[in-house]
C-alpha cells in the first residue's frame, strides 16, 4: 500500500496537505532558470529530499461487518517528488496528485528511515520497523523476542488522550517525540457511501462529506481523502489487495480542515480517466478519514524533510472498474 526542528500550528491543523506524502513539490526547480552572473546568483537554498507520512487509523472497510474495523499503519518515507496536479501550491491545504508511468517515471520506492514508536493506544505501545517487501510492521514494545504482528485487532485509538510518535533518529530525518489527539469516530453520509466503493473514472469532481443525510462527523483537526489507483492484475488476490501497477498508478492526497466535506477537482480525477484510458486500472482504494495532524521538520543542517503525522478513524472501499 501504497498520507526549524519542530512545527505545531494551533489545533495542529497546517499539516494536513503534507498528506501527498511522500510526495512533496519542494524539491523541484524552475525550468526556464537561466545562467546568471556570480555576483548576483541568490544564496543556495536548501531543499528537502525525502518527506513521509505516519497515518495511524482505526478503519472500517465497506461492505464488510464493523467487526472488521481494526487499527492500521501507514508509514511510508520516499525521495520528493512534484506533484502532477496541485490545487494549492505552497499551501497546506487543496488536492495534490501525481500520475505514474511505469517506464518513465515510476511510483517512489518506500524506504526504511528507522524504528519508530507509537504509544497511549488502546492495548499498549508499539515498535515499529521496515521490512523488506513488506514495509513498516510492529511489535508489542513490551515483547522481548521483537515478534511482529500479523495485525493490529487488539490495539485502538484513545479517544481523548494523545496517541504518542517517536523515534526515527537516522537516516533523511532527526526529528523530537510529538503527540496529537485523533480525530473522533464519525459516520458518512449517504451519498458518500454509495460513491466510496464507486470511484468515478469520468474525470469528474468528486465530492465526500460526513456533512450530509445520514452522516455525523465528530471532532476532528481535518477531513483527510486519499484515493490510490493501480492497473496490476487482480486475479487470485483479496478484495483488499493493491497490487503493483503494471503501466499506470495514480495517487490523490487531499484535506480540508475543520470541515466534514471534502470535494476533489475535476483535473485531480481527470488523472485516474487518463490513466484509466491508456491502460485499464483495475482497482481504485478511497480513504475517507477524519484525522488530528501535526507536522515535523528536520533542523538545519540536515535538510528540511518533513514528516506529515496523522490519527484517527477512517472508511476505505474498494472500486474494481
Amino acid at each position: 500500500m501504497y498520507e526549524c526542528s519542530r512545527s505545531r500550528f494551533p489545533g495542529a491543523l497546517l499539516a494536513v496537505l503534507l498528506l501527498g506524502c511522500p510526495l512533496s513539490n519542494d524539491n523541484t526547480t524552475p525550468r526556464d532558470a537561466g545562467p546568471q552572473l556570480a555576483l548576483d546568483a541568490a544564496p543556495a537554498v536548501q531543499r528537502p529530499t525525502h518527506s513521509g507520512l505516519v497515518s495511524l487509523q482505526e478503519i472500517a472497510i465497506a461492505n464488510l461487518a464493523e467487526s472488521s474495523r481494526t487499527l492500521t499503519l501507514q508509514a511510508l518515507f520516499s525521495a520528493a517528488s512534484a506533484p502532477d496536479f496541485d490545487e494549492a501550491p505552497g499551501q497546506p491545504t487543496g488536492c495534490k496528485a501525481w500520475l505514474y508511468d511505469v517506464a518513465v517515471r515510476p511510483p517512489p520506492v518506500e524506504q526504511d528511515q528507522g524504528a519508530l514508536y507509537l504509544g497511549n493506544l488502546r492495548g499498549g505501545d508499539l515498535r515499529c520497523r521496515f521490512q523488506a517487501g513488506r514495509g513498516y510492521a510492529c511489535a508489542a514494545l513490551a515483547d522481548t523476542d521483537g515478534g511482529l504482528l500479523p495485525d493490529l485487532r487488539a490495539y485502538g485509538l484513545p479517544d481523548a488522550t494523545k496517541v504518542a510518535f517517536s523515534g526515527l533518529d537516522g537516516g533523511a530525518f532527526e526529528l523530537p517525540p510529538t503527540e496529537l489527539v485523533p480525530g473522533a469516530p464519525f459516520t458518512i453520509d449517504t451519498r458518500s457511501r454509495a460513491l466510496i466503493d464507486a470511484i468515478p473514472l469520468s474525470g469528474e469532481a468528486l465530492r465526500l462529506s460526513c456533512e450530509g443525510d445520514g452522516g455525523s462527523c465528530g471532532a476532528a483537526a481535518a477531513t483527510i481523502v486519499r484515493i490510490t489507483a493501480t492497473d496490476g492484475d487482480t486475479a487470485g488476490l483479496g478484495p483488499t489487495t493493491m497490487p503493483p501497477p503494471v503501466k499506470r498508478a495514480v495517487e490523490i492526497s487531499c484535506a480540508v480542515l475543520g470541515a466534514g466535506t471534502l470535494t476533489i477537482p475535476a483535473p485531480a480525477m481527470a488523472l485516474l480517466a487518463q490513466a484509466h484510458a491508456a491502460s485499464p486500472l483495475r482497482r481504485v482504494r478511497a480513504a475517507f478519514m477524519r484525522d488530528g495532524v501535526a507536522v515535523l521538520a528536520n533542523a538545519a543542517p540536515k535538510p528540511p524533510n518533513r514528516l506529515v503525522l496523522a490519527a484517527g478513524r477512517g472508511l476505505i472501499g474498494f472500486t474494481n472498474p
